[in-house]
């Protein structure tokens, strides 16, 4: 297994079965409290193209609220004071209850960038006089929508999610990564 960070607010905890499944584990700190225990399955098939990336709370949640279409804006929109009145925070909140022994499974989000946003930004190139047009970047939770407002709820200030190669992941990185935090697959996390 490749050396990990730890103590940085995540820490990797290596592989365990849970359920007889393979399983990696993850510790997140939360402020004033117990970690919050999250994982990720190893599906075998699709695994190198399923990756981990360890996102920046604030930056995670300024993505998410830039997806203007997205059916959980109002949530997005919402603050670490409000979401506990969330109708669904009181499972997210068992859930981590449960600890090590049943951690989590990390939320599945996408990162986009098209060109169909109202708002966009132009880069003039002195050089070559040609203009490159781009929409800001925003991302989607396809699941685990209540488990992140949990953590960042609970000060949680990075944390794993898991975007797949094709969602872009690498975008996710760029824009809402974590410092000394290296994006890795599935694969790669259970080698």
């Amino acid at each position: 297994m490749p050396n990990y960070p730890n103590g940085n607010g995540v820490s990797y905890l290596g592989v365990r079965t849970i359920w007889t499944r393979p399983t990696f584990l993850f510790a997140v700190d939360t402020r004033g409290g117990p970690p919050a225990y999250m994982r990720v399955d190893s599906e075998l098939l699709g695994d190198d193209e399923r990756c981990v990336v360890v996102v920046r709370a604030e930056a995670f949640v300024q993505l998410w609220r830039q997806n203007i279409r997205g059916i959980h804006l109002d949530v997005a929109m919402r603050d670490p004071a409000t979401w506990p009145l969330d109708y669904k925070y009181a499972f997210a909140e068992r859930g981590f209850a449960a600890g090590e022994g049943n951690p989590v499974p990390l939320a599945d989000v996408a990162c986009h960038q098209d060109s169909s946003a109202s708002t966009v930004s132009c880069d003039q190139s002195a050089f070559d006089g040609t203009s490159s047009i781009r929409s800001p970047p925003y991302l989607s939770i396809s699941n685990g929508v209540t488990r992140s407002i949990w953590l960042m709820s609970n000060g949680a200030s990075l944390f794993p999610v898991e975007c797949r190669v094709k969602d872009r992941a690498d975008l996710l990185a760029a824009e809402a990564g974590a410092l000394g935090f290296s994006t890795q697959t599935v694969e790669q996390l259970f080698c």
